[in-house]
């Protein structure tokens, strides 16, 4: 489990920063009382949050808030514990302060770095896959962006168009926004791409507009349906 490992380490560092990298014999004896309660209690707090979900997913600025704060909570745990010397072995309170904050970095840069392998791996696999334009409002382009990167391999999003321009200058899921009212011409021109969609729920003016200006640019137009619909 890479949880464990990262807890593990992670106590394993903040011994070693307090006692300035050397691993003195107080500092072992720390470590093996300590290191398997620490972790199991930390997981425990892991598996109860149901942070482990969040491991496929974007990693937003509240997913890693999240995992920070369940570090955050292990940690005021370890520090409350240590009033019974009988279930928690003694470790200074130095070492459970940077220990919560080195675990809460592990993790963040973890799931970072797994999101940035998932999307470099993404993009080499779909290098030949049509490039695509969402073009919706708030929550469908969101769903439609994440659908199409999470199982779509003949599929690559290179934008979002907004036609009310909601979302000004912002990014879902690492793909820009577009206002619409800069024309969709020549957006599709900027972007290069291939393939529109649209959802189903656009009025039939908003489609029939889209479609004429696709079809003037080569582009394949796409309606698609709502859960309801199909």
């Amino acid at each position: 489990c890479c949880y464990a490992v990262i807890f593990a380490a992670s106590l394993l560092c903040a011994l070693l920063l307090r006692f300035d990298f050397e691993l003195t014999e107080y500092a072992s004896s720390v470590f093996r009382d300590s290191v398997l309660i620490v972790v199991l209690l930390k997981i425990a707090v892991v598996l109860f949050s149901q942070d482990w979900r969040r491991r496929m997913r974007y990693s937003t600025i509240y997913d890693l808030a999240w995992s920070s704060g369940i570090c955050l909570v292990c940690g005021i745990l370890i520090s409350a514990l240590q009033i019974a010397h009988e279930t928690m072995p003694q470790i200074p309170r130095s070492v459970i302060a940077m220990d919560t904050l080195i675990s809460a970095g592990a993790i963040v840069s973890a799931r970072i770095m797994a999101q940035a392998v998932r999307m470099l791996r993404k993009k080499r696999r779909n290098i030949n896959a049509s490039r695509t334009l969402i073009y919706a409002n708030g929550s469908e382009s969101a769903a439609m962006t994440t659908s199409i990167q999470t199982s779509s391999s003949t599929l690559r999003v290179v934008g979002i168009v907004s036609p009310r321009n909601l979302i000004p200058n912002s990014v879902i899921a690492g793909v820009p926004v577009y206002d619409g009212s800069q024309g969709l011409e020549a957006i599709i021109e900027k972007t290069r791409a291939e393939v529109l969609l649209m959802p189903s729920r656009l009025s039939g003016r908003d489609v029939r507009e889209v479609s004429e200006v696709c079809l003037r640019c080569g582009v394949n137009a796409h309606l698609v349906p709502s859960i309801d619909e199909i």
